[in-house]
């Protein structure tokens, strides 16, 4: 990803856009609780639209939002033709700079290589084993010796 932006306006070029937003990562899997449950709330189909964004197969190439009146970046104006010349003049602004630092981007083999972008990387039910497994730990009474469930080092 490359992005820019003014006072304004944040485009953001997804060099990989083939690839989901979220992508496995062992240390998230297994340092965010919150993970296993937006994962059921996902594929239980109890999340709203704009939650559900973020378990998407793909992104597209640029995001284009407006921060002022969405700082949330929900709202992606990228292929809305009245923000064409503000997306231009960005994407110009930053491909002068990728140039500037000799950026080259994604190689191929960057690009074939590292693990699967699949998503989700579970089952329903190994979801919802995680989340259960998670609760004892997240739960907790804040002096309680309960141990984090996929820590198994005693730092």
């Amino acid at each position: 990803m490359r992005t820019i932006r003014s006072k304004k306006y944040k485009l953001i070029h997804n060099l990989m856009p083939e690839r989901a937003w979220l992508q496995y990562s062992g240390y998230k899997e297994d340092m965010y609780p919150m993970l296993a449950e937006m994962n059921v709330l996902y594929m239980e189909g109890k999340l709203n639209e704009d939650q559900a964004k973020f378990f998407a197969p793909n992104k597209p190439e640029f995001e284009l939002y407006d921060i002022e009146k969405d700082p949330f970046e929900l709202n992606n104006l990228a292929s809305d033709l009245h923000y064409g010349d503000i997306k231009d003049r960005l994407l110009t602004e930053l491909y002068n700079w990728r140039k500037s630092i000799k950026d080259k981007g994604v190689s191929q083999d960057f690009r074939e290589g590292g693990l699967s972008s699949k998503y989700p990387t579970r089952t329903l039910e190994e979801w919802k084993e995680r989340y259960e497994t998670w609760k004892p730990w997240v739960f907790r009474e804040p002096k309680s010796k309960e141990k984090h469930p996929f820590v198994k080092k005693d730092y």
